[in-house]
């Protein structure tokens, strides 16, 4: 679940504070690749984003049980 961020831009920096108290001062060109990066959700401030879709990737444990053991 993506934590929500307010955003203010002054120029050519941008502001960020997380829902949970968190802040953060990144250029404005940076500012999608932190977005993705820690699955924040822009509130007020709407960044222009090809795409702010979140996709994890799923590790299939059967594929690693066991290796490095030797029988």
């Amino acid at each position: 679940m993506p934590v929500k961020a307010k955003i203010r831009v002054e120029g050519r920096l941008a502001f960020v504070e997380t829902e949970l108290g968190q802040k953060a001062v990144v250029p404005v060109d940076s500012l999608c690749e932190l977005l993705r990066r820690y699955r924040l959700e822009p509130t007020g401030y709407k960044p222009n984003c090809p795409s702010l879709e979140y996709t994890g990737v799923k590790l299939e444990v059967d594929e690693y049980a066991g290796a490095g053991e030797e029988d």
